[in-house]
């Protein structure tokens, strides 16, 4: 019977292992560390003083230096010194004699060694088919877009029922804007959004300013949660004076979130939704905060 070979610390001992709950794990392992790099794989080549990702063979010169080395889908050669972790997909590893590697991990492939080469840690993981390497990370990709989706598609019900029971009665005026202009409400969440965008780009250019675009950012965020919350609500609310007459707060905004659930997971149509959901929440929101401003300058004028 073929199994999983699995090699662990300092190569000292291979065996073959059945026993289902380790296959269960390190079949879980597989989905969401391949899955993870083939559903967001960077550019063909891109480098910074921290990471190093390739989807080509790599060859890491003897007196060249790196924290972090990832290849996809191809082999790896290192002759100067990995000083964190060295993660290879399908693939295989050669660490040449007086090469540093702090950890060598392989899954798909094997991990070769010659004489002096300093490596901390390595683990290698490969199955004895080779369509079957190919079926794991298929299946990987499939599982791990499968669930981001559908966390994606949980939070669009969840969070705005629970920032509409938090909000409370202080959701009834911005849900009044929408009952206005939707489509207002969408241009002005898309030359928010692009405010927002060059703000944070022009703040970004200095090292002073990288905390307040991670501050601005952290507002749009709040803004599009928020009014997706409300959106949410308008919509339940429609629903509720035309048929169920439902009254409650919290459900008319389940109501509304679950039906932007079901828009969201239409094939194709799906993301444009979800987009423009959020924009609208975005202008909403920036409309309720202008108008809250303005009347607080028009009290404080009157005092």
């Amino acid at each position: 019977m073929r199994g999983v070979v699995v090699q662990g610390r300092n190569g000292h001992h291979t065996r073959t292992i059945h026993h289902r709950f380790i296959r269960i794990v390190l079949g879980l392992c597989i989905f969401i560390l391949v899955g993870w790099f083939a559903a967001f794989p960077p550019s063909a080549s891109a480098n910074t003083e921290d990471i190093t990702v390739k989807h080509s063979t790599t060859f890491i010169a003897k007196d060249q230096t790196v924290r972090d080395v990832v290849v996809i889908g191809h082999d790896a050669t290192i002759a100067g010194t990995v000083t964190d972790n060295l993660f290879v997909i399908n693939g295989n590893i050669h660490i040449a004699s007086n090469a540093h590697v702090g950890a060598a991990i392989d899954l798909g492939g094997r991990i070769d060694h010659e004489t002096n080469a300093h490596v901390g840690d390595f683990f290698t993981l490969s199955f004895t088919n080779q369509i079957l390497n190919k079926a794991v990370l298929d299946i990987s990709l499939t599982a791990i877009l499968w669930i981001l989706w559908l966390l994606v598609s949980v939070a669009t019900v969840l969070i705005p029922v629970l920032v509409t029971i938090a909000l409370r009665a202080r959701i009834h005026t911005p849900s009044s804007y929408l009952d206005v202009s939707v489509r207002r409400m969408g241009i002005i969440g898309l030359l928010a959004s692009i405010g927002f965008s060059m703000i944070v780009v022009i703040l970004s250019a200095t090292m002073i300013g990288l905390p307040l675009a991670a501050l601005v950012l952290l507002a749009y965020a709040c803004a599009g949660l928020i009014g997706l919350a409300v959106l949410s609500t308008w919509i339940g609310k429609s629903i509720a004076n035309k048929i169920t007459q439902e009254k409650r707060q919290w459900v008319q905004s389940l109501t509304g979130a679950t039906l932007m659930m079901t828009a969201i997971n239409i094939p194709l149509l799906g993301s444009l939704l979800l987009f423009l959901f959020w924009l609208i929440g975005v202008g909403t929101v920036t409309t309720w905060t202008w108008q809250t401003i303005q009347h607080r300058r028009s009290k404080g004028g009157q005092r």
